[in-house]
């Protein structure tokens, strides 16, 4: 299947950026993989002046290499998956887990509402400009009982040209759901022993550790850190 790339949470245009012509309620949300929480109904809103016709669908989501990467899926019933939105406008997409009843493991997706390339009035057939908005949400199968496990490892200081002093290493999540770094706090042990409150991890590309995934974490070097050869750099949680 074809690999589509998708920056997560952002109102995407052909033309220009505009966060409030389409917005999707809400952009994250967990799904039970199955009885009546398998389903759920999201809002979508046509904050714009003009009739616009869209649809909705599903994507997997991984993260491999440190990008998100995205196929199609079969495992979700959304309806409607297209309509049509007047100005200010809005309307429900109902969609509903058909996939394995059983899983195990919290499963990932991307739900994606994007207008369509239609023309319903004069102006919009003659006007020389088509802007098409595209909002992307984070959705979640998530079986009960489950919690994160994260672990960290190698943990190296880097001198980068552009950024300089890093502090670089690997999170992987061992636990069934995904988590959030920006929830966390972190210890870095050197030669002295230092806590990172979860704001350090606010302007990561993202924060999102998802279930049996590795990412790898750049951050500026905290000043308050010294490291000595004969102690190695250690990450952990308190």
């Amino acid at each position: 299947m074809p690999i589509i790339k998708i920056v997560a949470l952002m109102s995407i245009v052909l033309l220009s950026y505009s966060s409030l012509a389409l917005q999707l309620n809400p952009s994250s949300y967990q799904l039970a993989p199955k009885g009546s929480l398998a389903t759920h109904v999201f809002e979508v809103v046509n904050d714009s002046n003009e009739i616009i016709a869209i649809k909705a669908s599903i994507v997997t989501r991984e993260w491999i290499g440190n990008k998100e990467h995205n196929n199609t899926t079969t495992q979700f019933e959304i309806f409607p998956a297209q309509l049509i939105l007047k100005p200010q406008e809005k309307k429900g997409v109902r969609v509903r887990w058909a996939g394995d009843k059983t899983i195990q493991v919290e499963q990932a997706f991307r739900l994606i509402v994007e207008q369509l390339p239609v023309n319903f009035t004069q102006e919009q057939q003659v006007s020389g400009m088509k802007v098409l908005h595209k909002v992307v949400g984070a959705l979640y199968v998530t079986p009960n009982n489950l919690k994160p496990q994260l672990a960290f490892d190698k943990v190296q200081k880097i001198i980068d040209a552009q950024k300089g002093p890093l502090l670089v290493f690997d999170v992987t999540n061992n636990g069934g759901v995904h988590s959030l770094l920006n929830k966390h706090h972190i210890v870095v042990q050197g030669h002295n022993r230092l806590v990172l409150a979860p704001e350090w991890f606010g302007k990561l590309p993202t924060q999102n550790v998802l279930a049996g995934s590795v990412l790898t974490v750049e951050l500026p070097w905290p000043k308050a850190l010294t490291i000595t050869p004969q102690k190695p750099l250690i990450v952990s949680e308190p």
